[in-house]
Order: C-alpha cells, then sequence, then structure tokens
C-alpha cells in the first residue's frame, strides 16, 4: 500500500508479520517441517533446530555431527551451576542470561590483559592461549567455541594431556584455515559435542546451541523446585507482602507471549493468567478471596503443563498463595 504524506512524498507500508512470539512460532515450524530431524534424539533435535534458526540455512541440520548425551550432559552440567566457556565476546552477547537456570557464569576471557604476553611466549593466537586460562575451570563445564579454530585444537591437547574434562562441548569455529579440521578432531574425540563439519560456523550458532540447552534446563530447573513436569523458564519468586501482587503484572506478560499458540492446554493456562490478574487485585485487598482465585484457577494451568511441550504462564510457586486470614504468611493452597 502506498500513501501520500502531507509534504506530497510517497511513502509505502509493507504487510509483515509484527507479532515477535508468532514470527518464532512460525520459523520454528517451517524449520520443523523442512529439516530432516529423525536421526536426532528429541532433546539434540531442538538444538539442531535453534542452530537452524540462528543462520536460516535448514540444510545445516543434515551435516551437524553430535554424540547422542550432549544435550544430556550440558543441561545436567548448567543445572549444577556449571560455568559456561566461551572463546569470544560474540558468543558471549549472544547468550541469553536471563535463561540460564541456576545464574550461570559466562567466562570470556579474551580480554584478560595478559593475553597478548602469554601468546607470544606460547607462539600461538591469543584465543588458543585463553584456553590456558581455562585449566581450573574446564571439569564439568559447558565450553563453547563459535570463533577460534585455534581454540578448539588447543582444548583437544590440553584434554589428551590429562586436563579436566567439560561436560560438553559446543564447537562451531568458523573460516578458511582450520575450522573444518579441528572439528574433524573434535568428532574423532571421546567428549560430548555438538559440531557442524567444515568451513561454516560462526558465534550466532554457537549462542543459539547454549540458549537452547538453557530454555530446557531452566524448565527443569523450575520442575524440581514446583514438583511440576513443565514449569516457566522464569519463576515468579516467592512473595512476601500483599503489595508483592504487582508481580502479576508479569505473569500476564508472560502469559501472552507464550500461552498464544492455539492448543487446548495453552487455551486453558491462557485462561488461568486472565484469573490471576483478578487474583492479584482481590489479594490487595483480602487474603481469602485471592486464595479462592489461586484454588479456582491453578487446576488447569496445571494439568496444561503436564506435556513438556507447552510452555505455561509465568506464575508464583505454589507455596506463594497467601492463607486465608494469614498476614503475610505463605502456604501452599489445596488443588
Amino acid at each position: 500500500m502506498t500513501t501520500e504524506s502531507e509534504e506530497g512524498v510517497a511513502s509505502r507500508r509493507f504487510s509483515y508479520l509484527r507479532d515477535p512470539e508468532a514470527i518464532y512460532r512460525q520459523s520454528f515450524a517451517t524449520i520443523r517441517a523442512e529439516a530432516r530431524l529423525e536421526r536426532f534424539p528429541p532433546d539434540v533435535a531442538g538444538l539442531a533446530v535453534r542452530v537452524a534458526h540462528a543462520c536460516g540455512m535448514v540444510e545445516v541440520v543434515d551435516d551437524l555431527l553430535f554424540t547422542p548425551d550432549v544435550a544430556a550432559r550440558g543441561r545436567a552440567a548448567l543445572l549444577a551451576g556449571a560455568p559456561v566457556l566461551v572463546d569470544c565476546r560474540m558468543v558471549e552477547v549472544g547468550v541469553i542470561r536471563s535463561r540460564l537456570p541456576a545464574e550461570n557464569e559466562i567466562v570470556s576471557l579474551i580480554g584478560d590483559p595478559s593475553l597478548p604476553d602469554l601468546a607470544c611466549r606460547l607462539g600461538t593466537t591469543r584465543s588458543a592461549a585463553m584456553v590456558e586460562l581455562w585449566r581450573d575451570r574446564l571439569e564439568d563445564s559447558v565450553v563453547v567455541i563459535g570463533n577460534a579454530p585455534t581454540a578448539l585444537f588447543r582444548l583437544l591437547e590440553l584434554l589428551q594431556e590429562g586436563a579436566p574434562k567439560p561436560a560438553a562441548i559446543l564447537g562451531f569455529p568458523v573460516g578458511f584455515v582450520g575450522a573444518a579440521e579441528s572439528k574433524a578432531a573434535l568428532a574423532e574425540s571421546d567428549q560430548a559435542f555438538l559440531t557442524l563439519p567444515g568451513r561454516r560456523g560462526g558465534s550466532a550458532m554457537a549462542s543459539a546451541a547454549v540458549n537452547a540447552l538453557a530454555r530446557a534446563g531452566s524448565a527443569s530447573s523450575a520442575s524440581a523446585r514446583t514438583g511440576w513436569t513443565a514449569c516457566p523458564p522464569r519463576p515468579v519468586r516467592s512473595m512476601t507482602a500483599p503489595r508483592s501482587w504487582s508481580a502479576a503484572s508479569g505473569t500476564w506478560r508472560w502469559c501472552r507471549r507464550m500461552a498464544a499458540a492455539a492448543s487446548p492446554g495453552r487455551r486453558s493456562c491462557w485462561s488461568w493468567c486472565r484469573r490471576s490478574r483478578r487474583c492479584a487485585a482481590a489479594a490487595s485487598a483480602s487474603w481469602p478471596a485471592a486464595t479462592r482465585c489461586a484454588s479456582e484457577s491453578a487446576s488447569p494451568c496445571r494439568a496444561a503443563s503436564r506435556s513438556p511441550r507447552w510452555w505455561c504462564c509465568r506464575r508464583p510457586r505454589p507455596s506463594a498463595w497467601p492463607a486465608p486470614g494469614s498476614a503475610g504468611r505463605w502456604s501452599r493452597p489445596a488443588w
């Protein structure tokens, strides 16, 4: 559509999808429809989809090499609080910190002031020299390489020399010199890994793989805390006073984003969130009213959450609902 401004200059309005959640859903649906994911275990398939999404090329799914346990080991490490060791700042920036299930530290040492001298002494690149600084943090960590083949080569050398083993290696160095060779060496190692052979790779793919691990890891973390099968990625912390119910605005936003799909379970969850907004208003005036609302509303969302593919609303933990007549004390309601 073309419109004319007051100055007489013609401007064109484009018709395109604007809803970010709808864009994500359509993107992932396209990848799953076009990619051949049958050879992947379900948890590794999630990583493959994210990697394809990061580069816009469905065909990379056919080329990915992996060990079947890479996703399970990586997620377990994140849940245990392991650090994420990255080879460049671009990977560090690409990782969504709020998704990390245990506020995991992202270790990027490429800017360490000692690196130039260390690289000069070792006769290697700064990226490879940086791996020397990882020695004390390698054990059960998640190592992510999205830039420098020399970093991956040196990491594999350290492991052959007896350095502590990381839980998982996400190897996506990119380039024309050493990238293909370093990833081939990774594929021949006894490490848990995910990699894309050849010259292709990059920080976007590497950080996308971490985000896929972190997203599933945060779900498992919330499940362990609440006893639910599938829980929100970032649950609201327990609240301590009536005024804290203003945090329900976060509930409302999350439900609008996460429960937009047209599945019956998510529609139930969406209905729960609409009621939860009324719960927030009720809580500021009366504890019993808020508790009644909670008891009526929680069951559909809890039932919908039984499938790990349904991400339900962001909501307080069950223990955060107020008990009738209490003055600042909290107890879990009877479902």
